[in-house]
């Protein structure tokens, strides 16, 4: 009895290992296949189990998010805002995973009028243990800024003018506030300086 419960503890601590290891194996396109599929679902708890307790997410000229509650709040900002992630020209160097281009599609861009924005090359996942210790987000391409950027610079104009505390709750210091609450009320806002100025009539 003895050797079998010894057999039995021994081959349930194996199998723990192979499940808590599952994705140090992976090579790196499949790894962020599995990543690409649970954000596109908003698998949130599942995304977060790809990332190490102290994982670090770096938004060019946000402030950084640091932690799996943190990062947390940020991909129920992404599912609040539907957003859609394709990624291409996937590699590895050492521990880090390097992503040349990077697409997204979500409803806080398209409500600003752009369908889609498009990533620098330079992407980065450093892993740790098979899980992502820091993610650092490379800056919009040239054309998807200047295919935004004015549109956003007159919604805050209006919001400045017509609702100067809702943007600084939106803006703290200049900087988004990522959580699905925020998500949302940037939403309703840009519905409703969209109606205020004509934005949705028919051109």
């Amino acid at each position: 009895m003895r050797w079998n419960l010894s057999y039995s503890l021994a081959v349930l601590s194996c199998l723990t290992g192979i499940l808590l290891n599952c994705h140090r194996s992976l090579p790196p396109d499949r790894f962020m296949a599995r990543y690409l599929a649970l954000h596109r679902t908003h698998q949130i708890e599942a995304l977060l189990d790809l990332h190490t307790a102290d994982t670090r997410f770096f938004l060019p000229g946000q402030t950084p998010i640091v932690g799996r509650e943190a990062l947390r709040a940020l991909l129920e900002w992404d599912r609040e805002l539907d957003s859609r992630l394709w990624m291409g020209g996937i590699h590895q160097k050492g521990d880090t995973i390097v992503v040349d281009a990077i697409v997204e599609k979500n409803a806080f861009f398209q409500a600003l009028g752009v369908d889609s924005v498009r990533y620098r090359p330079g992407t980065r996942f450093v892993l740790r243990g098979g899980k992502i210790a820091l993610t650092a987000v490379a800056p919009l391409d040239e054309a998807s800024r200047n295919a935004g950027l004015p549109a956003f610079l007159v919604f805050k104009s209006w919001l400045a003018q017509h609702f100067p505390d809702t943007l600084q709750h939106l803006l703290p210091g200049g900087r988004f506030r990522y959580n699905a609450q925020s998500a949302r009320l940037w939403l309703k806002m840009l519905k409703r300086w969209r109606k205020e100025t004509g934005q949705d009539r028919p051109q």
